[in-house]
């Protein structure tokens, strides 16, 4: 019997690895803990390892964090836990997705983030987890950079892939400035493109959401952020496939953002808005409301409710500088049937005539949850949308790796 790994929080809090597995369907190592019967499974739309942890604990829950790491001290980025189960009062197994680690090892080192009085810190001890899911893997060809890929009369060409890309300055307790950690959690990947539509420099296409994968079966889905750097837009993202794969798969996918055709519009006038606070803004909160409008756009069912009006308490850190925002809330009807298609806010007015800034206007069909600020009271929004047809492009190219990799 392997002897078990344990961790201590500085808080008393009890660290168990139960194990790491692999696949679309995992389930939890074994099925008896603390005595208990246990039956505790996470499913994923793609194959990936799944850590358990039992946290024992006598106070309130832990909120965990998992960085990877393989055996020269490549770090990946941080994995948050996916969900918990209840084993008894004070015991709860945190799963945690690990879309990145070193496949081709045959071990990995697991080191953990905690929530303490001073905020995130690294947790004393480490994990040394078995692989799972080690090869035998491919190795894939790289397109040369700059690389040309299409959608119908859409040509998007990939000018830049910088793995080692525009540092933050995160910091985290317990963590040395020099630590192989605390460098890994403050880099980026930046991505640079441009766009041709019918051979045209287009503007008004903009990436939704980048899937990122290697050949080891690594991958993440997720959305981008944009800074304007020049005259070409630059994005970044924050997690990528396993920096020592020498070959990234990059499909990313593109959505309109103005020059919209009628079909694709609806305009919505006089959506109430109620005063409320910030707990009244969750998404399963306001979906308990009766949508306010309903309408066919472009073969999808979009569904509008009731828009919340509230203040942030005082204390929170606030990135708009407005205390006072707007939530509103979209729904899409199948989303199976509308999974290529985007949702676009194209414009918001308050009943006082002004219009509302809309930091992040598309977004993905589904149910879909957007915030404006607004620092006047306000009774009602006219707000128009679109729903438009994605575009996607696929590129296999190797990034530019940070020195020593």
């Amino acid at each position: 019997m392997m002897r078990q790994q344990v961790i201590v929080l500085d808080n008393g809090t009890k660290l168990t690895l139960l194990g790491v597995t692999y696949g679309q369907n995992n389930i939890l190592p074994g099925t008896t803990i603390l005595g208990k019967h246990v039956g505790a499974r996470l499913y994923n739309t793609n194959k990936t390892a799944v850590a358990w942890i039992l946290a024992q604990h006598e106070s309130s829950p832990t909120i965990l964090l998992l960085a990877v790491s393989d055996g020269i001290g490549t770090e990946a980025a941080i994995s948050q836990e996916r969900s918990r189960t209840s084993v008894q009062k004070g015991a709860e197994i945190f799963e945690f997705n690990l879309n990145s680690f070193p496949s081709r090892d045959r071990k990995m080192i697991l080191r953990v983030f905690s929530y303490g009085d001073k905020g995130l810190y690294l947790a004393r001890g480490r994990f040394i987890a078995s692989n799972p899911n080690h090869g035998p893997f491919p190795q894939w060809k790289s397109e040369p950079i700059p690389d040309i890929q299409s959608d119908g009369d859409l040509d998007v060409t990939l000018t830049n892939l910088n793995f080692d890309a525009t540092p933050r300055s995160r910091s985290f307790t317990g963590v040395p400035q020099n630590d192989s950690l605390n460098q890994a959690l403050n880099k980026t990947v930046e991505i640079g493109f441009y766009i041709k539509q019918k051979g045209v420099p287009a503007t008004n296409w903009s990436p939704e959401q980048i899937a990122e994968s290697d050949a080891t079966g690594n991958n993440y889905f997720g959305g981008v952020e944009e800074r304007d750097i020049g005259n070409q837009p630059h994005y970044f993202f924050l997690f990528s496939p396993w920096p020592n794969e020498p070959v990234w798969k990059l499909r990313m996918e593109l959505s309109k953002t103005s020059s919209f055709n009628s079909d694709e519009l609806w305009t919505i006038p006089n959506i109430p808005v109620t005063q409320g606070t910030i707990q009244d803004t969750m998404r399963d909160s306001i979906m308990k409301n009766r949508p306010v409008a309903q309408a066919d756009i472009n073969g999808v069912h979009v569904k509008v409710y009731p828009a919340i009006q509230y203040e942030y308490p005082h204390g929170w850190a606030i990135k708009n500088g407005n205390r006072r925002n707007v939530t509103i809330v979209f729904s899409t009807e199948p989303v199976a049937a509308s999974a290529d298609m985007s949702l676009t806010v194209v414009s918001v007015t308050d009943d006082q005539g002004h219009t509302l800034n809309n930091p992040y206007p598309t977004g993905s069909i589904g149910i879909s949850q957007r915030q404006f600020a607004d620092t006047n009271t306000i009774q009602s929004l006219d707000v128009t949308l679109a729903v438009s047809k994605s575009r996607f492009v696929e590129f296999t190219v190797s990034p530019k790796q940070p020195a020593g990799l």
